[in-house]
């Protein structure tokens, strides 16, 4: 389990965060699956707006961040 959090921790710097929910959802409970997966559809929207030029990049950087931080805070969870 240890390098799977490393893997998903180096996903996060890299700012590969799609990577990172999918490791994720490969190893969380079924019962953590959906918290993933609300993660995964936030990112995707994000990802929609700043394509489409909804959001700047001041913004997107924001909110990308709290995906990071929701998908390292489930991280942590992995080893309890």
């Amino acid at each position: 389990m240890e390098a799977i959090i490393r893997e998903i921790r180096q996903h996060v710097e890299a700012n590969r965060l799609s990577d990172a929910l999918d490791l994720l959802l490969a190893n969380v409970s079924a019962s953590q699956q959906d918290e993933v997966r609300v993660l995964k559809r936030n990112l995707a929207g994000l990802e929609r707006e700043k394509r489409i030029g909804a959001i700047d990049y001041r913004e997107y950087t924001r909110e990308a961040v709290k995906v990071a931080a929701g998908i390292l805070d489930m991280t942590g969870r992995l080893k309890q």
